[in-house]
């Protein structure tokens, strides 16, 4: 990886937001394999365009027309989980990246984390890793577990039975077995109470709708060049927390 990174030059830019959508877009269309675990690292210092940040040299989103919330819920629907890393401090000199990156975790069930250091990053490589194989061969088992009780509650008939049941059969069959599963637990997960902005809106262009109906602006006045200020404002909403991460079982 990192020698192919090597190859790769920047240019171009001048604004703060990112190509991110771009990213997105081609992670959803590479050739996974259908029974993989599938896990999308989404490495970022910055928001997508369209996001409402002030500079953005694409306020209307992504130049080809593509949607973040859209794909990440395509990426969803083919089982691949997004664990969204945000390099800090860059991240949150941006009003709306945190809540973003903690909206597109939630839509695939996957962990936002913030990353002060780049060390860290393979600790958050291999936690997110070993928590995704341990919840597919759950997965696997649960699937198995579903169709014994089914035919158990059946009685051998061909008749339809009260799924609700099944899923109690199944639970109290778990809960019995003290099953134990891998989960990535660290401290640098980010927390966003204004996630729900991306989480439930099916459209970029919705969550901002909704962000201005709600709180008047998409992206408050702070003077330029002041992170300090920005940063107090992410602390004021509870969404600046300390950098570190570490997979436990």
């Amino acid at each position: 990886i990192q020698n192919s990174l090597n190859q790769l030059s920047a240019s171009g830019g001048g604004d703060g937001p990112e190509a991110v959508t771009a990213a997105l877009y081609e992670a959803n269309n590479l050739n996974w394999r259908p029974n993989a675990s599938k896990i999308v690292l989404l490495i970022a210092d910055a928001p997508p365009h369209g996001l409402g940040e002030r500079g953005d040299g694409f306020p209307n989103g992504d130049p080809n027309g593509h949607d973040p919330l859209v794909i990440a819920r395509e990426m969803a629907q083919k089982n691949i989980t997004i664990y969204p890393i945000g390099c800090e401090p860059a991240l949150s000199g941006f009003i709306n990246a945190r809540a973003f990156m903690v909206g597109l975790a939630e839509i695939t069930n996957g962990h936002a984390v913030s990353l002060a250091s780049s060390s860290l990053l393979a600790e958050v490589i291999l936690g997110g890793a070993a928590e995704e194989l341990e919840l597919q061969k759950l997965a696997q088992t649960y699937e198995n577990d579903l169709k014994i009780a089914r035919e158990e509650l059946r009685g051998g008939g061909g008749g339809v039975v009260d799924e609700s049941e099944v899923v109690g059969a199944v639970y109290r069959k778990l809960k019995s077995s003290n099953i134990q599963t891998v989960q990535w637990k660290c401290d640098g997960k980010i927390a966003d109470g204004r996630s729900n902005y991306f989480s439930k809106n099916a459209k970029l262009s919705e969550a901002k709708e909704s962000i201005l109906k709600t709180e008047g602006v998409s992206s408050p006045e702070i003077p330029s060049g002041s992170f300090r200020s920005r940063r107090l404002v992410s602390d004021h909403e509870g969404i600046f927390k300390a950098s570190s991460a570490a997979p436990t079982t």
